[in-house]
């Protein structure tokens, strides 16, 4: 019980934190579609020079990612129940059958502690498996989220892959569109840089509803391109990210979460205050 207070307190302290720092600015009405220009500033006014985009299927860099976007682009996370699959992301390593599961806890609707935010209280269960010469690994993340509804959601992940200790992580939505064929792309950054205000190591994912086997070649082009139009201020393209593969011969993850992440969920859901609509 100790352990679950401790975590619940990190999280919510996290939570504050971002909340002030991730506060949007004006936004247009762009009914969930990407912004044409830039979706955030750096804090600090000095890009420095941008590194250059790759051209190949190995992603190359990091891009000119500010640690915090100001301006994302609103979501819904009530809209999102269900399966993603990871079309292409920003990984060192082929993830194999790579896709997260959105649930609600309970009803979802809340307010963001510690505001009067409007928010959703969900859970993710990502799961991938990745190939180490002839052998396949799985990879789970389970994680508690917390989103308000302009794009920002705040992650405590239990990572298999770093013993499932909690990290606290902030994501941000560029581009989202939750339609039958619709997808997002989204951002995190690992290791901010106080001095350019420009991310040192980031996570990038486009996720989208429909599995990537059954696209045709357009759909897959069209994707690409809107990839290419809302990266191209952060100085990447869908050429630095990996395509998901999907392959039925490929052994598939499917753990349950752990009791332990469960009962976490559990007592933060009764912290959370909840609103009617």
């Amino acid at each position: 019980m100790f352990l679950f207070q401790g975590l619940l307190c990190c999280f919510v302290v996290s939570l504050a934190y971002a909340t002030q720092a991730s506060q949007p600015g004006p936004r247009d009405n762009l009914s969930g579609r990407a912004y044409g220009g830039p979706s955030g500033n750096a804090t600090s006014p000095n890009y420095g020079s941008k590194p250059a985009t790759g051209t190949g299927t190995t992603p190359s860099g990091n891009g000119c990612f500010p640690n915090v976007i100001t301006n994302t682009v609103p979501s819904d996370k009530l809209k999102k129940v269900g399966k993603w699959y990871e079309y292409r992301s920003k990984s060192e390593v082929q993830p194999f059958n790579a896709m997260y599961t959105v649930s609600l806890v309970g009803n979802g609707l809340i307010y963001v502690p510690g505001t009067t935010t409007p928010g959703v209280h969900s859970t993710q269960k990502y799961q991938r498996t990745l190939a180490s010469g002839n052998s396949f690994t799985c990879n789970y993340q389970n994680i508690d989220v917390v989103s308000d509804l302009n794009g920002v959601d705040f992650f405590l992940n239990f990572d298999s892959n770093a013993d499932n200790v909690p990290v606290n992580q902030v994501s941000y939505y560029l581009y989202d569109d939750n339609g039958p064929n619709g997808f997002e792309i989204s951002y995190i950054c690992d290791k901010t840089n106080s001095q350019t205000g420009i991310c040192d190591a980031i996570e990038l994912f486009v996720n989208t509803k429909m599995n990537p086997n059954r696209m045709t070649a357009d759909q897959k082009r069209a994707i690409d391109a809107v990839i290419d139009t809302t990266l191209k201020p952060y100085c990447l393209s869908h050429n630095d990210l990996l395509p998901g593969i999907f392959r039925a011969d490929v052994p598939q993850c499917n753990a349950a979460p752990t009791q332990q992440f469960n009962s976490l969920v559990q007592a933060f859901s009764s912290s959370l205050p909840a609103r009617s609509q």
